[in-house]
């Protein structure tokens, strides 16, 4: 008959060993409590010393000091009750500190040294207006200006003297004038060099004494787990490693009746029902994968479909892209609906893969339309754009000018915080984006034909992309007026996606074009007049200048009025 030493009574010998080491340690550590309370003590006197030395003084008082740096019979009052309340308290530093600016302090006053301090330090105690040089070491000081608290505990610090190193615990206490602010604040320094020594010949002898322990129990213990725990967990380790690098099917040597024996035995039934299971799981995500792109479930915090929850939310800033054929309704109106669909389809197919390439994340489609996200490298975004509109230049240059004229292409570019989550109910769900930037984006782009562009970037947009100016054919279309966020978008018509004739015309007319914006915005509404007439002279295509002169010859008579707005659009 066999017996059964199973895990239960392995781990019993090791906690009773265990519970004896900590048991132990602990009596150490209780033994050398009264530290703490030694830290304590010093902290309450030193806050006792700095509340007796604060209801001396006068904030205002201490004010007035630091702006003239006279010395008065009040003063030296203070100087000897201070000295006094340093020698009857037997404090090491008494100190009164005020700051200038945020980086240069003073000192007000500070209690005598000792002879003993001035051998140490070779110099005598900080005078009226004379500057703290080691400001930037008053770290728990500055914390009680920002606060107007004291000190809630000991700041230990070392100082490097002339013939010795001190080891001083200092607390701090605000001085408040009488409108309650606080205006300097009092150093209290206790001499912290023997308790320190004392404590850490005590923390040494502790430290030895339970590593030495805990190293004989630990022997003892390796060699009762070795065999019967770790062993086994070697293998059971290798075996998941396996599994984690997509190996499955290998199958552990069960030897033995105990616990991890029967453990193993588990793990090779869930080995093999993992390998099945992932599998089936591919599938589903590599069809998910074809109505909702994968990195938005990654962004979300999770590896596969099936973990997506309701309520899941993400905030991540990005550029927002929304991209759609401006005049696709009247191009649909003279198909039937499989050409439609035909159409639509290689739309997206010249786009998608453009894309796609450059890292963009498409969330949605509409219509001959999409919006996408680019989150690792702004500038890919305007640059995908432009893509587009060169890819499909290229596709209806081989059918005619005419063709080319005719597929009108927007893209609406925004950068800014996007939160993506899951909304829906258990049997369906989807993603979805919810931000003022996704919806500027969708409204640019559905003005793009009226103001003569086919890619409109907001100036936050263009920012996130270096040397925009430089680098991109744009100019400056004005601002448009978005009521959620309730500001005024500054709004760029980057005009290197358009064809190569409006393209020209646009550069030759681009100085005209943005001086009347510019009157315009100022309200000099005649002599933007005159700048846009200009701009169609050369190019009477130009919708965005026939815009801008019609609402100029409507405010014609309103030069200068505050009351007219200066935006083009106004999204509500």
């Amino acid at each position: 008959m066999k017996v059964r030493f199973g895990l239960r009574a392995k781990f019993f010998i090791m906690y009773l060993v265990f519970g004896l080491v900590i048991s132990f340690g602990m009596y150490l550590i209780v033994q050398n409590s009264y530290v703490s309370a030694i830290y304590e003590n010093y902290y309450e006197n030193a806050i006792g010393v700095g509340k007796l030395a604060a209801s001396v003084l006068d904030g205002d008082k201490v004010t007035e000091y630091a702006q003239t740096l006279e010395e008065d019979e009040i003063y030296f009052q203070w100087k000897e009750r201070l000295n006094n309340i340093k020698e009857s308290m037997g404090t090491y530093y008494l100190y009164v500190m005020y700051p200038i600016t945020e980086e240069k302090v003073i000192y007000i006053l500070e209690a005598e040294f000792t002879e003993e301090q001035r051998e140490k330090i070779a110099a005598s105690e900080g005078m009226l207006g004379e500057e703290v040089t080691s400001w930037n070491s008053f770290q728990a000081a500055k914390e009680v200006l920002q606060t107007g608290l004291p000190s809630q505990s000991i700041e230990v610090t070392t100082t490097v003297q002339v013939a010795d190193v001190e080891t001083l615990g200092s607390v701090y206490i605000p001085v408040i004038d009488s409108k309650q602010q606080v205006v300097a604040v009092i150093g209290v320094d206790v001499l912290m060099s023997d308790i320190s020594a004392y404590i850490k010949n005590t923390t040494q002898w502790m430290i030895g004494s339970i590593v030495l322990v805990c190293f004989v129990s630990f022997v003892i213990m390796l060699f009762i787990i070795r065999f019967s725990v770790v062993k086994p967990i070697k293998v059971l380790e290798k075996h998941a490693e396996e599994m984690e690098n997509g190996i499955f099917g290998n199958q552990i040597a069960v030897r033995g009746n105990d616990e991890i024996s029967e453990i193993s035995r588990v793990f090779n039934r869930m080995n093999t029902s993992i390998g099945k299971h992932l599998n089936e799981v591919e599938v589903i995500n590599n069809a998910y994968s074809k109505y909702v792109p994968s990195e938005l479930f990654r962004m979300l915090g999770r590896n596969v479909v099936t973990d997506v929850k309701l309520e899941d939310y993400t905030d991540r800033e990005m550029m927002v892209v929304s991209y759609r054929i401006c005049n696709f309704d009247e191009i649909a109106k003279q198909m039937d609906a499989k050409q439609i669909f035909r159409f639509i389809n290689h739309i997206l197919n010249q786009a998608i893969p453009i894309v796609t390439e450059r890292r963009g994340i498409v969330e949605k489609f509409e219509e001959s339309g999409f919006r996408a996200f680019y989150i690792e490298d702004c500038e890919e975004s305007l640059r995908s754009a432009i893509a587009v509109c060169d890819r499909m230049k290229s596709f209806y240059e081989t059918y005619s000018k005419e063709a080319l004229e005719t597929v009108l292409l927007g893209f609406g570019i925004s950068y800014g915080s996007v939160r993506l989550g899951i909304v829906g109910h258990d049997e369906r769900m989807s993603v979805v984006s919810l931000a003022k930037y996704t919806i500027m984006a969708d409204f640019l782009r559905s003005i793009c034909e009226k103001y003569y562009a086919s890619i409109l970037i907001t100036a936050d947009a263009a920012m996130k992309i270096e040397g925009f100016q430089e680098r991109y054919h744009s100019r400056f279309l004005g601002f448009v007026y978005h009521s959620y966020a309730r500001r005024a978008e500054k709004i760029y018509d980057v005009y290197d996606g358009d064809i190569e004739s409006i393209k020209q015309a646009k550069s030759r007319t681009k100085k005209e074009f943005e001086r009347g914006v510019e009157l315009f915005c100022i309200r000099k509404f005649a002599e933007a007049r005159t700048q846009f007439i200009a701009v169609l002279k050369q190019n009477g295509r130009d919708a965005a200048a026939r815009e801008y002169l019609y609402l100029c010859n409507q405010y014609y008579q309103m030069e200068g009025d505050t009351s007219v707005e200066i935006y083009i659009e106004k999204y509500e």
